[in-house]
């Protein structure tokens, strides 16, 4: 796994060069911008709403330009808030495979499209209710396209279907310090018992 927040290159495909894969950093900086960390540190940028893409200051102009990207990934993460407590959990693709979400990008530098979260991500991402826009399959050159209007991008960026993701709880060494976290072990399915009678139905994901 990597950390939007480390800024590690992360494989996309654009639409000015669909037929490449580049290495690109996720926090969205317009190239007018001398100091990009000091840029960062002000306005987080690593997601962008894809409601407001077209109207926002610093996504506007690529937006209009038809700069967006795929963005090729086996599954994402978010955390569950139950009282005082947050519960990762590991949201990928039924069955197991890549699969694209959609992005937006310019010198360099990508942020990840969100939108309204299904039902079962608003269970888990119970905070804000927002999830990654994700292409639908067969898609993916429509999304590169970059003559599509503001309305058909719209379009490519609603919820994905409940029964297209499944997930699971994972244990807390995603968020540890001090030790290797970019191991299998992140995405292995860990039990809480507290959330056993907890909302959403990964409890049962489990055996007996």
């Amino acid at each position: 796994h990597a950390s939007v927040f480390a800024r590690y290159p992360w494989p996309v495909i654009t639409a000015q060069e669909p037929e490449q894969v580049q290495l690109m950093q996720c926090g969205f900086v317009p190239a007018h911008i001398p100091d990009p960390v000091g840029f960062l540190r002000q306005y987080s940028t690593y997601n962008a709403k894809s409601e407001e893409v077209y109207e926002k200051r610093t996504f506007g102009k690529a937006a209009k330009e038809g700069q967006r990207c795929l963005i090729p990934v086996t599954g994402f993460y978010e955390w569950m808030h139950v009282g005082t407590e947050k519960y990762p959990h590991f949201i990928h693709r039924r069955g197991g495979g890549v699969f694209h979400l959609g992005g937006i990008h310019t010198n360099g530098t990508f942020s990840i499209l969100t939108t309204a979260a299904n039902a079962r991500m608003t269970e888990i991402h119970n905070s804000k209710r927002r999830m990654p826009v994700i292409i639908p399959e067969g898609h993916e050159r429509d999304w590169l396209n970059p003559l599509l209007t503001p309305e058909e991008v719209t379009a490519l960026c609603m919820p994905a279907p409940n029964d297209y993701l499944e997930d699971w709880p994972v244990s807390k060494l995603i968020t540890s310090r001090g030790v290797e976290t970019n191991v299998p072990e992140v995405w292995a399915p860990h039990r809480y018992p507290e959330l056993d009678q907890g909302p959403g139905p990964a409890a049962s994901l489990f055996p007996a």
